[in-house]
């Protein structure tokens, strides 16, 4: 696969015809602190760290002029303020709840390698969108195959591993349409746990398999690693505040997740509330 910028991002100074370099116009620093705050939200959603995220925005904002950048991260939003001479500005944008996209990742960071001294927010807007309209490298069925893989660790048979894999795809596909709607990732989550544990239910009956054996690698796509990495993270570096949101909103998750699979069994087995 090829990436998003094949040389050195930036531009040269402009000449005039006796050959003399002429400064060209610079940006309003709102324009480069905006593009900014793009790179270091789509670093986050593709799973970086924040000592990461700092540090190639930082980089990137030298190249772009800027002479002193603070960038202030928390699980739902970034904050920048930039000074360049007499200029200040200062911005925040949300962001989505992160996952990990090794891919763009990488692509990012070799984005913010690539830039020399006199980048401009166009072309960084540029190389960005390039980035973020990059499909996923793998299809829907391949990812329904690679979760199906879970179930393998269950010493589950071919027929199971294959019903556990679209049991998966339907599920999580509908916790991240949910959240792309603006739907909450707990609720979300919720739901798609609802969704597997009413399809396990479907499918027990023709494969003669316990629940269990679907719906637990089922969901295990679902569980919110990121949020579990980032809390150990922040308590490391010290952002205790951040640390806890992280922690709390990745407990809300897991909770949303035992929840939709105990309604899904209420609802296509409501004699198992009776049970002793």
């Amino acid at each position: 696969m090829s990436q998003a910028s094949s040389g050195p991002l930036g531009r040269a100074p402009a000449s005039s015809e006796s050959g003399e370099a002429k400064p060209d116009t610079d940006p309003a620093l709102t324009d480069v602190l905006d593009c900014l705050l793009r790179f270091g939200t789509a670093m986050m959603r593709a799973g970086d760290t924040a000592f990461r995220v700092r540090e190639w925005t930082g980089a990137i904002a030298r190249a772009m002029g800027v002479e002193a950048l603070s960038v202030r991260l928390a699980l739902g939003g970034i904050t920048a303020s930039a000074r360049r001479g007499s200029e200040h500005a200062t911005l925040t944008r949300e962001i989505a709840p992160p996952g990990i996209d090794a891919w763009r990742l990488g692509a990012l960071e070799n984005l913010a390698r690539d830039v020399r001294p006199g980048l401009m927010p166009a072309d960084l807007a540029a190389n960005l969108a390039a980035i973020e309209a990059q499909p996923p490298l793998y299809s829907l069925w391949q990812t329904a195959a690679a979760v199906g893989g879970f179930a393998i660790l269950y010493n589950s048979s071919s027929r199971t591993v294959l019903a556990v894999g679209v049991l998966a795809l339907v599920g999580n596909e509908l916790r991240l349409a949910l959240n792309d709607a603006g739907m909450t990732l707990a609720p979300a989550t919720f739901l798609g746990a609802f969704a597997v544990g009413l399809l396990a239910s479907l499918a027990r009956q023709r494969l003669h398999e316990p629940r269990i054996a679907l719906t637990v690698p089922g969901i295990i796509i679902m569980v919110p690693g990121t949020y579990a990495f980032q809390t150990v993270v922040l308590f490391d570096q010290g952002d205790t505040l951040a640390a806890m949101q992280a922690a709390v909103l990745g407990g809300f998750v897991v909770g949303a997740m035992a929840l939709g699979l105990a309604a899904a069994r209420f609802a296509s087995d409501r004699g198992w509330v009776f049970e002793t």
